[in-house]
């Protein structure tokens, strides 16, 4: 596949105001995020996933590395952003940024064998209510 454009830890794109690209391993080795400062956007790829309204780790058996993975969450902690979009399912729009510190503090606090073998279900952060359906929507 040919790269249209490399990039590293830290860089800040020039688009859309600045992206500045965060390096999260875990999921896969070259697992990164992409944080729009000028518009408070996560992109987080599939280093997060959004499932029963709650954000959470990656599946286990689809990571390469599960306890990595859980610790790069703690390097998107810093940044200010109001919406979380991921790759295969629906935005967080309310709660976004309290629902990842209360899942990177949860992810922080799990370092047990079994989760370093991949034996540990992934955690959910709660609270991040339903912000992707519109009035009306059936559930």
């Amino acid at each position: 596949m040919k790269v249209d454009l490399a990039f590293e830890d830290g860089q800040l794109l020039p688009m859309l105001g600045g992206i500045r690209v965060i390096h999260t391993p875990g999921h896969t080795e070259g697992s990164s995020c992409l944080y729009v400062q000028e518009k408070k956007l996560l992109i987080v790829g599939d280093a997060l996933q959004y499932r029963f309204r709650r954000l959470g780790f990656p599946y286990r058996w689809t990571t390469k590395n599960p306890k990595q993975a859980r610790e790069s969450i703690q390097k998107l902690v810093p940044h200010d952003f109001e919406l979380i979009c991921s790759s295969h399912f629906p935005p967080v729009r309310r709660n976004a940024r309290p629902s990842l510190l209360r899942l990177a503090q949860r992810g922080a606090s799990v370092h047990t064998e079994g989760q370093e073998q991949g034996q540990v279900r992934p955690g959910f952060a709660k609270g991040a209510g339903d912000p992707y359906m519109e009035p009306g929507t059936p559930a």
